[in-house]
Protein backbone atom coordinates (compact mmCIF):
# COMPACT_ATOMS: atom_id res chain seq x y z
CA UNK A 1 0.00 0.00 0.00
CA UNK A 2 1.51 3.14 -0.93
CA UNK A 3 1.32 6.69 0.81
CA UNK A 4 -1.67 7.69 -1.39
CA UNK A 5 -3.84 4.35 -0.81
CA UNK A 6 -3.06 4.51 2.96
CA UNK A 7 -4.19 8.07 3.73
CA UNK A 8 -7.33 7.24 1.33
CA UNK A 9 -8.09 4.19 3.92
CA UNK A 10 -7.35 6.31 6.58
CA UNK A 11 -9.73 9.36 5.67
CA UNK A 12 -12.72 6.49 5.04
CA UNK A 13 -12.26 4.56 8.71
CA UNK A 14 -11.95 8.37 10.75
CA UNK A 15 -15.39 9.46 8.61
CA UNK A 16 -17.39 5.89 9.36
CA UNK A 17 -15.81 5.80 12.88
CA UNK A 18 -16.94 9.57 13.74
CA UNK A 19 -20.26 9.11 11.72
CA UNK A 20 -22.68 6.24 12.67
CA UNK A 21 -25.41 5.17 10.37
CA UNK A 22 -29.41 4.57 11.86
CA UNK A 23 -29.96 1.01 13.36
CA UNK A 24 -33.02 0.80 15.43
CA UNK A 25 -34.99 3.06 18.02
CA UNK A 26 -35.32 2.43 21.73
CA UNK A 27 -38.25 3.57 23.66
CA UNK A 28 -37.73 4.61 27.19
CA UNK A 29 -39.43 2.96 29.65
CA UNK A 30 -40.16 6.40 31.57
CA UNK A 31 -41.30 7.38 28.75
CA UNK A 32 -42.72 5.30 26.00
CA UNK A 33 -44.14 8.38 23.72
CA UNK A 34 -40.23 8.99 22.83
CA UNK A 35 -38.21 7.63 20.67
CA UNK A 36 -34.28 7.23 20.50
CA UNK A 37 -32.64 6.39 17.75
CA UNK A 38 -29.05 6.12 17.89
CA UNK A 39 -26.58 6.00 15.22
CA UNK A 40 -24.54 2.79 15.21
CA UNK A 41 -22.42 0.14 13.35
CA UNK A 42 -22.87 -2.60 15.92
CA UNK A 43 -25.68 -4.97 13.86
CA UNK A 44 -22.99 -6.34 11.55
CA UNK A 45 -19.31 -4.98 12.77
CA UNK A 46 -17.44 -7.06 10.37
CA UNK A 47 -19.48 -6.64 7.54
CA UNK A 48 -18.89 -3.01 8.19
CA UNK A 49 -15.41 -2.99 8.33
CA UNK A 50 -15.24 -5.01 5.05
CA UNK A 51 -17.36 -3.04 2.53
CA UNK A 52 -15.35 0.00 3.96
CA UNK A 53 -12.15 -1.54 3.67
CA UNK A 54 -10.81 -0.77 6.74
CA UNK A 55 -10.93 -4.84 8.08
CA UNK A 56 -7.94 -5.39 10.87
CA UNK A 57 -5.54 -7.55 9.85
CA UNK A 58 -6.42 -10.31 12.60
CA UNK A 59 -9.98 -10.90 11.59
CA UNK A 60 -10.31 -14.25 9.33
CA UNK A 61 -12.75 -15.54 6.64
CA UNK A 62 -13.64 -18.51 9.33
CA UNK A 63 -14.30 -16.08 12.24
CA UNK A 64 -16.88 -13.97 9.78
CA UNK A 65 -19.63 -15.67 10.98
CA UNK A 66 -19.03 -15.75 14.52
CA UNK A 67 -18.37 -12.14 14.24
CA UNK A 68 -21.55 -10.83 12.83
CA UNK A 69 -23.47 -12.67 15.96
CA UNK A 70 -21.31 -11.03 18.38
CA UNK A 71 -18.41 -13.89 19.19
CA UNK A 72 -15.70 -12.67 21.28
CA UNK A 73 -12.77 -13.23 18.66
CA UNK A 74 -11.00 -9.95 18.65
CA UNK A 75 -8.27 -8.14 21.83
CA UNK A 76 -10.35 -8.51 24.50
CA UNK A 77 -9.39 -5.79 26.90
CA UNK A 78 -10.18 -3.28 29.64
CA UNK A 79 -10.42 0.12 29.78
CA UNK A 80 -9.99 2.87 31.95
CA UNK A 81 -12.18 4.00 34.03
CA UNK A 82 -12.77 7.47 31.52
CA UNK A 83 -13.30 5.13 28.13
CA UNK A 84 -16.20 3.05 29.54
CA UNK A 85 -19.27 2.46 27.25
CA UNK A 86 -21.33 5.33 27.11
CA UNK A 87 -24.82 2.98 27.39
CA UNK A 88 -24.01 0.32 30.31
CA UNK A 89 -20.90 1.82 31.85
CA UNK A 90 -18.99 -1.82 31.16
CA UNK A 91 -15.24 -1.77 30.68
CA UNK A 92 -15.03 -4.84 29.07
CA UNK A 93 -14.38 -4.03 25.14
CA UNK A 94 -13.44 -5.94 22.08
CA UNK A 95 -10.52 -3.42 20.20
CA UNK A 96 -12.04 -3.59 16.48
CA UNK A 97 -9.45 -1.39 14.44
CA UNK A 98 -6.33 0.60 15.28
CA UNK A 99 -6.06 4.07 13.92
CA UNK A 100 -3.80 5.71 16.18
CA UNK A 101 -4.50 8.13 17.99
CA UNK A 102 -8.13 6.79 18.01
CA UNK A 103 -9.19 2.98 18.34
CA UNK A 104 -12.94 1.43 17.61
CA UNK A 105 -13.84 -0.57 20.34
CA UNK A 106 -17.13 -2.91 20.78
CA UNK A 107 -18.51 -3.28 24.32
CA UNK A 108 -19.49 -6.56 25.18
CA UNK A 109 -22.32 -6.02 27.39
CA UNK A 110 -24.56 -4.05 25.09
CA UNK A 111 -22.70 -4.12 21.83
CA UNK A 112 -22.19 -0.17 20.76
CA UNK A 113 -19.50 0.49 18.82
CA UNK A 114 -17.43 3.89 19.62
CA UNK A 115 -14.16 5.59 19.39
CA UNK A 116 -11.61 6.04 22.44
CA UNK A 117 -10.32 8.09 23.44
CA UNK A 118 -13.16 10.19 23.02
CA UNK A 119 -12.67 13.50 20.67
CA UNK A 120 -12.18 16.74 22.84
CA UNK A 121 -14.66 19.07 21.92
CA UNK A 122 -11.74 21.23 20.21
CA UNK A 123 -10.90 18.08 18.36
CA UNK A 124 -14.48 17.78 16.88
CA UNK A 125 -14.70 21.12 16.12
CA UNK A 126 -11.11 20.90 14.12
CA UNK A 127 -12.62 17.69 12.49
CA UNK A 128 -15.93 19.10 11.58
CA UNK A 129 -14.67 22.51 9.60
CA UNK A 130 -15.48 23.39 6.18
CA UNK A 131 -13.09 21.06 4.82
CA UNK A 132 -14.84 17.90 5.90
CA UNK A 133 -17.81 18.81 4.08
CA UNK A 134 -16.14 20.11 1.19
CA UNK A 135 -13.67 17.36 0.39
CA UNK A 136 -10.38 19.85 1.44
CA UNK A 137 -8.98 18.20 4.21
CA UNK A 138 -7.89 15.18 5.54
CA UNK A 139 -11.38 13.75 7.15
CA UNK A 140 -14.42 13.36 5.46
CA UNK A 141 -16.32 13.34 2.21
CA UNK A 142 -14.42 13.22 -1.28
CA UNK A 143 -14.25 16.31 -3.71
CA UNK A 144 -16.29 13.65 -5.96
CA UNK A 145 -18.65 13.33 -3.35
CA UNK A 146 -20.14 16.61 -3.93
CA UNK A 147 -21.58 16.51 -0.52
CA UNK A 148 -23.65 19.65 -0.07
CA UNK A 149 -24.92 20.04 -3.79
CA UNK A 150 -25.59 16.27 -3.72
CA UNK A 151 -29.63 16.13 -3.48
CA UNK A 152 -29.92 12.58 -4.14
CA UNK A 153 -28.76 12.04 -0.41
CA UNK A 154 -32.06 13.33 0.79
CA UNK A 155 -33.51 9.22 -0.91
CA UNK A 156 -31.46 7.93 2.15
CA UNK A 157 -32.79 10.15 4.76
CA UNK A 158 -36.36 9.59 4.00
CA UNK A 159 -35.68 6.09 4.36
CA UNK A 160 -34.87 6.50 7.41
CA UNK A 161 -37.51 8.61 8.55
CA UNK A 162 -39.70 5.72 6.88
CA UNK A 163 -37.76 4.18 9.46
CA UNK A 164 -38.48 5.78 12.44
CA UNK A 165 -42.20 6.38 11.79
CA UNK A 166 -42.32 2.50 12.29
CA UNK A 167 -42.44 3.52 15.87
CA UNK A 168 -43.65 7.05 16.23
CA UNK A 169 -45.67 8.80 13.47
CA UNK A 170 -45.63 12.65 12.46
CA UNK A 171 -46.68 14.91 13.91
CA UNK A 172 -44.32 15.40 16.79
CA UNK A 173 -41.08 17.00 17.30
CA UNK A 174 -37.87 15.59 16.17
CA UNK A 175 -34.23 16.74 17.21
CA UNK A 176 -31.04 15.41 15.24
CA UNK A 177 -27.73 15.65 17.00
CA UNK A 178 -25.04 15.68 14.42
CA UNK A 179 -27.30 17.29 11.41
CA UNK A 180 -24.52 18.34 9.64
CA UNK A 181 -25.81 20.45 6.73
CA UNK A 182 -29.37 19.20 7.54
CA UNK A 183 -30.57 16.44 5.00
CA UNK A 184 -32.31 14.43 7.62
CA UNK A 185 -34.00 17.61 8.83
CA UNK A 186 -35.25 18.18 5.60
CA UNK A 187 -36.73 14.66 5.13
CA UNK A 188 -38.31 14.81 8.16
CA UNK A 189 -39.99 18.44 8.00
CA UNK A 190 -40.80 17.31 4.29
CA UNK A 191 -43.28 14.41 6.16
CA UNK A 192 -44.45 16.77 9.23
CA UNK A 193 -42.70 16.99 11.68
CA UNK A 194 -41.44 19.89 13.83
CA UNK A 195 -38.03 19.97 13.65
CA UNK A 196 -34.53 20.79 15.54
CA UNK A 197 -31.04 20.33 14.43
CA UNK A 198 -27.66 20.12 16.59
CA UNK A 199 -24.47 20.22 15.37
CA UNK A 200 -20.82 21.28 16.52
CA UNK A 201 -19.99 22.50 12.91
CA UNK A 202 -20.56 25.88 12.08
CA UNK A 203 -19.79 25.73 8.30
CA UNK A 204 -22.93 23.02 8.46
CA UNK A 205 -25.15 25.27 10.52
CA UNK A 206 -24.24 28.49 9.01
CA UNK A 207 -25.45 26.76 5.88
CA UNK A 208 -28.69 24.44 7.15
CA UNK A 209 -30.21 27.65 8.23
CA UNK A 210 -28.87 29.88 5.29
CA UNK A 211 -29.40 27.44 2.48
CA UNK A 212 -32.40 25.65 3.21
CA UNK A 213 -33.93 27.91 6.51
CA UNK A 214 -33.81 25.22 8.68
CA UNK A 215 -34.15 25.13 12.56
CA UNK A 216 -30.70 25.06 13.82
CA UNK A 217 -28.67 25.18 16.93
CA UNK A 218 -24.48 25.62 17.08
CA UNK A 219 -23.40 23.67 20.50
CA UNK A 220 -24.42 20.05 21.86
CA UNK A 221 -27.44 18.33 22.91
CA UNK A 222 -26.58 19.05 26.36
CA UNK A 223 -25.89 23.16 26.18
CA UNK A 224 -29.26 22.52 23.61
CA UNK A 225 -31.27 22.81 26.98
CA UNK A 226 -34.24 21.46 25.75
CA UNK A 227 -37.30 21.16 28.10
CA UNK A 228 -38.25 17.68 29.55
CA UNK A 229 -40.75 15.77 28.14
CA UNK A 230 -40.58 18.10 24.90
CA UNK A 231 -39.08 15.71 22.14
CA UNK A 232 -40.66 13.08 20.07
CA UNK A 233 -37.67 11.42 18.12
CA UNK A 234 -34.18 11.85 19.32
CA UNK A 235 -32.04 10.98 16.56
CA UNK A 236 -28.31 10.88 17.39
Amino acid sequence: MNAVEFKDQQSTAYKHILNYTISGGVSSENHPRRTIFRRTISEEPYRFLEETNTVPKNIYKSDKKKYNQGGDIMNPSTVDSKDLCDLCRESQVERLLELPPYTLVKCQRCGLIYVIPRPSPADLVAIYGESYFTGQGPLGYKPEEDYLNDDSRLEIFVERMLTIERYRKPPGFMVDVGCASGFSLRAARARGWDCLGIDISEFAINLARERYGLNVFKGTLSEAALPDDSLDIVAI
